[in-house]
């Protein structure tokens, strides 16, 4: 007599294509998020659209622990976005850190330099006491949108590059995919008193420079 046969058992997924999954969906969310809020259809900080994707990165972790599977990416990845959040809502200086930061400098040091590691950082100079000779301005951002405002009618030379990402510069765009990036400079800026020169890089993302 033949043995009845046993039904099928559905094996688990293997960590390294549950973990593609997962990390594939979190780019998904962050990748759309980014994209409405840059066509203006959602104006919503980049420290919240960094907590949705924590949120989806932790009920991910709870799926995956009831699968016995192993996570230890996804546990990474979860340590790295908390970290950057800590940073960014504790709102250090300006060294780096997650969300959307707005600077409206009144008086310059010597040689500033502005930076954060993820989101829009926008640096609106035009209320800026630029002196005599020359300033110079360094602003970077690892991933996202770089914004710089300057006085209408100052000399400006601007000097751009990222990793991957555009660059639009007094409403021209540049080349930034060079080794050295591009540059660019009003018209009489090497015969002027007073001189601006800003140094922008973002890794990847978007750099705007406008009056």
């Amino acid at each position: 007599m033949t043995a009845p046969a046993r039904p099928t058992e559905r094996l688990p997924a293997s960590p390294s294509s549950l973990n593609t999954r997962v990390l594939g969906g979190l780019l998904l969310v962050f990748g759309s998020g980014w994209m409405l809020k840059e066509a203006g259809v959602l104006d919503i900080p980049w420290s919240a659209v960094f907590s949705i994707v924590l949120v989806a990165l932790g009920l991910a972790l709870l799926v995956t622990a009831r699968s016995r599977v192993r996570t230890i990416p996804l546990v990474v990845l979860g340590a790295i976005l908390t970290a950057g959040l800590a940073v960014g809502s504790a709102n250090i200086g300006i060294t780096g850190g997650v969300g959307e930061r707005v600077l409206r400098p009144v008086t310059l040091t010597r040689s500033p330099h502005y930076r954060l590691g993820i989101g829009e950082l926008q640096v609106d100079l035009r209320r800026a006491a630029i002196g005599e000779g020359d300033t110079r301005i360094t602003a970077d951002v690892g991933v996202g949108h770089l914004s710089v405002r300057v006085p209408e009618g100052l000399a400006v030379r601007v000097e751009v590059d990222t990793n991957m990402g555009n660059a639009v510069v007094f409403g021209d765009r540049l080349d930034v995919h060079g080794k050295a990036g591009d540059s660019t400079e009003t018209e009489g800026y090497r015969d002027a008193s007073r001189r601006l020169l800003l140094v922008l890089h973002v890794g990847v993302g978007q750099i705007d420079v406008t009056t």
